[in-house]
């Protein structure tokens, strides 16, 4: 059976959106992964048959203890599940997923990209260090998915890119 595994900073951004393509992953005979940090919602992805693991995705910028412990975590992760395909959502889970992914050799990554945000506006060091680790998940992945909302950020985005 293969497997697919998510990675998200919170289940809500799971069963809000993608629900329909776990169903769909599900009804297809694969085997579903999420990694989430809890937050209320794991509870319906467990109901459909779904196998939640916990992590913490530190939100509010960069914390290089907590960004590491997440990337170790990935890692137990993707040799404890070994999946065919790791899909990333949010800007941290994309770089820490791609990341970790290197040590999951067999596996295919897609990164769905949800608007870039405050480091692509403020062009600071947060924008560096995004910049950064955006082209090498870029260059990690087998597919990017990209929805941006405004219009305006698409063209800043690709520039800085």
């Amino acid at each position: 059976m293969s497997t697919v595994l998510f990675v998200a900073n919170r289940g809500f951004a799971l069963t809000s959106s993608r629900l329909g393509i776990i169903e769909k992953l599900l009804g297809s005979g694969f085997e579903v992964v999420v990694c989430i940090g809890f937050d209320g919602h794991e509870e319906k992805l467990r109901d459909l048959g779904v196998s939640v693991e916990n992590i913490y995705v530190d939100r509010g910028g960069l914390n290089l203890v907590k960004d590491f412990q997440l990337f170790l975590r990935l890692v137990k992760l993707y040799r404890k599940w070994r999946p065919d395909l790791i899909h990333n959502f949010h800007a941290k889970s994309i770089f820490f997923g791609a990341l970790a992914s290197v040590f999951s050799r067999k596996s295919k990554v897609v990164n769905d990209f949800e608007g870039l945000g405050f480091p692509f506006v403020s062009r600071g060091i947060a924008y560096k260090l995004s910049s950064f680790a955006f082209k090498f998940a870029l260059l990690r992945s087998s597919q990017n998915i990209f929805l941006i909302y405004r219009a305006w950020i698409v063209g800043k985005c690709y520039k800085y890119l």
